[in-house]
């Protein structure tokens, strides 16, 4: 996921610190006897002995997932993350050092974090480096491109066919997993990384970029956030790729990474595309 607003440094000075989640569950809680805990795994014993799981994520507000309102931390991300730590019988931390995606999955490789818990997609590249839980969210690719430019583009050719290859400019967020989903599923287009998604919808709504590559989360948000855009763009989704949200944790937490399974599994629902979409635009 990745759309993203611009960050201050106040605000990376406030970043750095340990947020506790405001207006949560996490009163003061006993500290576990330490009798108890000796037969535990190790990450999960740690976590127990600290009491608190501590949570990455993004330092910028990014709707539905993770976002402060009327004072409060709240989003997908957060209530996951509360949960979590509320079936390990701890308090949540939350880590939001972190200025981009890559960063987060950097905290979770440096065990610097428990888990990530940020919107993050599960990439071949970022699997290198930490595990990923089961899938909390599945969205499909989406992009939408610049109507004048893809005229020229699909001119006298099939349009499906152009689409599935495209040859043109292709603008993505940097330090997201649409960078490598951009070279892996277009490698004949040419990838434009931006700072921030405005300037990529921007350069894309201007035909100075001929598309935009995200999930269909973010491609439906920006159709529906301003009446005009349906105007500059054309949306096309793609069934065949999928794009999978999940935890992040570091590598050898495999009894975290169980614990997180189990109680993925047992969520009542996971949140679709509409009902994302839904807590995105009532903020």
């Amino acid at each position: 996921m990745t759309r993203r607003h611009s960050i201050t440094r106040r605000d990376c000075l406030i970043a750095l610190m340990l947020l506790p989640l405001a207006g949560s569950a996490q009163s003061a809680r006993t500290p576990a006897d330490p009798g108890q805990l000796v037969e535990l795994a190790p990450e999960i014993r740690r976590i127990m002995e600290r009491g608190a799981l501590i949570a990455g994520m993004q330092g910028s507000d990014i709707a539905p997932y993770a976002y402060l309102k009327d004072g409060r931390f709240q989003g997908v991300d957060v209530e996951l993350a509360q949960g979590l730590a509320d079936e390990l019988q701890v308090e949540l931390r939350i880590d939001r050092s972190a200025t981009s995606y890559n960063q987060v999955i950097d905290t979770v490789a440096r065990g610097q974090v428990d888990i990530g818990v940020s919107a993050l997609s599960r990439t071949f590249q970022r699997a290198r480096r930490v595990s990923f839980s089961e899938p909390y969210v599945t969205l499909r690719h989406a992009m939408a491109l610049n109507r004048a430019n893809l005229a020229e583009l699909t001119r006298d050719k099939d349009a499906r066919a152009v689409i599935k290859v495209f040859p043109g400019s292709v603008g993505v967020l940097a330090d997201s997993s649409y960078v490598e989903f951009a070279h892996r599923n277009f490698p004949a287009a040419r990838i434009v990384e931006f700072r921030l998604w405005a300037e990529a919808v921007e350069a894309t709504r201007k035909g100075t970029v001929d598309a935009l590559y995200n999930d269909e989360f973010e491609i439906r948000y920006l159709m529906k956030s301003d009446a005009a855009n349906p105007l500059f763009f054309r949306t096309v989704f793609f069934s065949d790729l999928v794009d999978t949200l999940a935890m992040a944790l570091p590598h050898g937490s495999r009894q975290l990474l169980s614990f997180a399974n189990l109680y993925l599994s047992g969520r009542p629902r996971a949140p679709t595309v509409e009902m994302l979409l839904q807590r995105s635009l009532k903020r």
